[in-house]
């Protein structure tokens, strides 16, 4: 939700490899270019932003469109319009890139093509922290939010070394590996001719990261793992929480534009501390 100026560079040049051009807007803190072609006034986003990863929404009044400058300056948040995101689905080949493989041949897994539709019921919405060893911190490795959602999809990770997994007590039930990288994007390797980097080109001193696994039933307890040691694990709830909304108390139509109030009530069997993520669909989930 927060990735770094070094992130929001890298999809603005991405889009630029692909022959997009700036948003050239009064507002786009000098990502000027009269051969632009972006259709709105502004370089917001135009609508709301989702990222179904981690459940952030993105409100256009402080969202800019990722090939204005104000995201990577840190003035405004990044995402993609609707112009941008309807170019770029048109340039990208799925199906070939679907087919690209490594040098052993392993499938490359790249973006949009992480998603993956699964046979499970549910799947587990996993966002976690990796530490970088060589900072001495006092955790490896953290679980942080966790999300179980009906439908069966998978967003797996490239790489090994780390993993998430499913117990039932001492038994793995699945195992989901991936890798981690602490290398600053900034990090030039000393190659004469390079520029000087904008940021720091210190290693970082975590990865923040997010993956989807299927659920399997039976599941206890959930677990980070370097190898065999556990980072970081949490049990499972023997009950689910019980949400009530009381605001709208019955079926409501709200009024485009206005601001509403959305009120509830939770509570758990099992006396754990309850955190709230709130959904909503503007075309009824369609």
């Amino acid at each position: 939700d927060t990735p770094g100026a070094g992130s929001y560079i890298m999809v603005h040049e991405l889009f630029h490899a692909y022959d997009l051009k700036h948003t050239n807007t009064a507002d786009a803190c000098g990502s000027n270019d009269s051969r632009s072609a972006f259709p709105y006034g502004s370089s917001s986003i135009q609508e709301f932003g989702f990222n179904p990863l981690t459940g952030k929404i993105y409100n256009p009044n402080n969202t800019h469109d990722v090939l204005s400058y104000c995201p990577s300056g840190g003035s405004r948040e990044g995402w993609i319009s609707p112009y941008t995101w309807n170019y770029m689905s048109g340039k990208i080949d799925l199906a070939a890139a679907a087919d690209a493989a490594g040098a052993d041949g392993t499938l490359v897994r790249l973006g949009a093509e992480n998603m993956q539709v699964t046979g499970a019921s549910q799947s587990l919405v996993v966002d976690l922290t990796i530490f970088n060893p060589a900072t001495s911190p006092a955790k490896a490795g953290t679980l942080n939010a966790m999300h179980k959602v009906d439908g069966g999809i998978a967003y797996p990770l490239p790489g090994t070394g780390y993993a998430v997994q499913l117990r039932n007590g001492a038994t793995v039930l699945s195992s989901e590996e991936f890798g981690v990288s602490f290398e600053s994007e900034y990090d030039g390797h000393g190659e004469v001719g390079h520029d000087t980097p904008p940021f720091p080109s210190a290693d970082s001193p975590q990865a923040d990261l997010s993956l989807i696994i299927p659920w399997v039933d039976g599941a206890t307890s959930i677990a980070l793992v370097q190898g065999s040691t556990v980072l970081d694990s949490r049990a499972v709830s023997a009950h689910a929480p019980v949400v009530t909304i009381t605001n709208p108390a019955s079926p409501a139509t709200w009024p485009a534009g206005t601001q509403q109030t959305l009120t509830w009530t939770g509570s758990d069997a099992d006396g754990g501390t309850l955190s709230y993520s709130v959904l909503y669909s503007y075309n009824d989930g369609a």
